[in-house]
């Protein structure tokens, strides 16, 4: 991203600072929105239901001879 010579001209300085409270609140908003986005329809507990079982199938617990 281009910035100017001024620092008052980018009014997204502030998310450069990484131990900033300010700027990790932002991040964990947008991380909160983006969750609740991808997580909140049918499709994604369908999919999540599947893998489970696939995860949790005996088959997969055993061990071989």
């Amino acid at each position: 991203m281009a910035r100017s010579s001024e620092e008052g001209d980018d009014p997204y300085l502030w998310l450069e600072e990484l131990d900033g409270t300010d700027a990790a609140g932002w991040v964990r908003d947008r991380n909160a929105e983006t969750i609740a986005a991808l997580t909140d329809d049918e499709a994604f507990a369908g999919l999540r239901a599947e893998i489970r079982q696939v995860l949790d199938a005996e088959e997969r617990t055993r061990q071989s001879p």
